[in-house]
């Protein structure tokens, strides 16, 4: 660690202290340019992805702004979601209503142009959830492996580390005071981790079925592990000189894991069917045609490979007006392209 490392809006980092939050901290939710930077982030969120609400989430524990040695009172609770919170969120909320008014300005369509049915599919509460049935039991055993295999199984075993050591009831990690949250040390740095968890981790639960058929959505708890992990090397050795000696073997263990993930995929070609499909759709299909892949299975599972390759249009949908049809035989390997019959 810097022996001195100076105080920058309210955060300071010393040898004795991996984060140690001063009183000032409302200057940073206080700068102009910061509120001008999240409610920028929050409108680009919004408008391009479903993880816009999971954001507003962490951003609202993150702006319930509390001095470690403050008794909560539900008054100044109430006070600093009004003066803080409340305008993300209509802001948000807003967008949404937006998106809604405009559709069915543009279409006529009061479900959004499929929106409540896209959500339905993502939460596995309907639509093609069907096609990509699975149990509570078997998504929390596939978000097991992505963990120790995605993430690898150093940094997700330190990263549990350092959550036990951040988060643990009985004294305080980092040294700071906390008055009557000695239990919970609800203070800035945590709640930055916590708002990075809810960040991470909300995607998955709430929209179980688009994270099981694309596993990349999982991939938003990144910083909440590697945080974690830093802290839990710094606190099993904090004040020895072997700190960045372990974090460097922890990384030369993470990139291991990672090379030998890697040369799986490569040696699987798990997708090199829907990839062969997709060069083969885009030599032969014109741009303006629609091409149906059956089967349906097949199809909504690598919709996205498909998709990408062909840069044309995919459908499932066999009452579509689709042009070619592909059928496919993934067992064997093989597939037929074949413009439709009239």
């Amino acid at each position: 660690m810097v022996s001195k490392i100076s105080t920058i809006r309210g955060i300071k980092a010393s040898p004795s202290t991996s984060l140690r939050i001063q009183p000032a901290t409302s200057e940073v939710s206080n700068s102009k340019k910061g509120w001008v930077v999240l409610i920028i982030g929050l409108i680009g969120d919004f408008l391009t992805n479903w993880s816009g609400g999971f954001l507003l989430l962490g951003v609202s524990l993150i702006l319930s702004n509390f001095h470690p040695t403050e008794e909560i009172h539900i008054s100044k609770l109430i006070r600093n979601f009004t003066r803080r919170v409340l305008g993300l969120w209509v802001l948000g909320i807003g967008f949404v209503i937006l998106h809604f008014v405009l559709i069915y300005w543009t279409t006529g369509s009061v479900g959004g142009g499929g929106f409540l049915d896209a959500l339905r599919q993502r939460m596995a509460s309907g639509g093609t959830a069907a096609l990509t049935p699975f149990g509570p039991l078997e998504f929390l055993s596939r978000l097991r492996l992505w963990f120790f295999i995605l993430f690898t199984g150093s940094l997700t075993i330190v990263s549990v580390i350092g959550f036990l050591l951040m988060f643990s009831p009985v004294g305080n990690p980092f040294g700071y005071p906390t008055g009557v949250l000695n239990r919970l040390n609800i203070t800035l740095a945590k709640r930055v981790l916590l708002a990075l968890l809810i960040f991470g981790l909300g995607y998955p639960l709430i929209l179980p079925n688009a994270t099981y058929i694309h596993n990349y959505f999982v991939f938003g708890m990144i910083p909440f592990l590697t945080i974690l992990a830093s802290m839990g090397v710094y606190k099993l050795v904090k004040g020895k000189n072997v700190y960045f000696a372990i974090l460097l073997v922890l990384i030369l263990a993470v990139w291991f894991e990672r090379a030998n993930f890697v040369n799986a995929l490569k040696v699987s070609a798990s997708d090199k069917l829907a990839y062969e499909i997709g060069i083969a759709i885009k030599g032969k299909v014109s741009f303006r045609d629609l091409v149906l892949v059956e089967p349906k299975n097949y199809a909504a599972s690598r919709l996205p490979q498909l998709s990408f390759y062909s840069d044309r249009r995919i459908t499932f949908d066999s009452n579509s007006g689709y042009n070619y049809i592909v059928n496919v035989n993934e067992t064997h390997g093989s597939y037929q392209i074949l413009p439709r019959e009239k």
